[in-house]
C-alpha cells in the first residue's frame, strides 16, 4: 500500500497531514492553490485505501 501511495504522490499527505485554515478569506493566491492541492491528494489516499479493501474490512474501518 505503502508503494501504491508513493507512486500516486499521496504518502506525504496520509502521513503528515495538512491543517485547513479557519478562514479561506485571508489567505493568499497561492495558499489556495496549495490548499486545493492537500484536499485533492488526501481524498485520492483515502479512496485508493478503500478501493484496496473487501467489505469486512471497510466496516471495521469505517466505525
Amino acid at each position: 500500500m505503502k508503494a501504491l501511495l508513493r507512486l500516486q504522490d499521496t504518502w506525504k499527505i496520509m502521513k503528515k497531514g495538512y491543517k485547513e485554515p479557519k478562514d479561506e478569506v485571508f489567505i493568499s493566491q497561492a495558499q489556495k492553490y496549495t490548499l486545493k492541492d492537500s484536499r485533492k491528494r488526501d481524498k485520492k489516499a483515502f479512496f485508493t485505501i478503500y478501493k484496496a479493501l473487501d467489505d469486512d474490512g471497510f466496516e471495521k474501518i469505517s466505525n
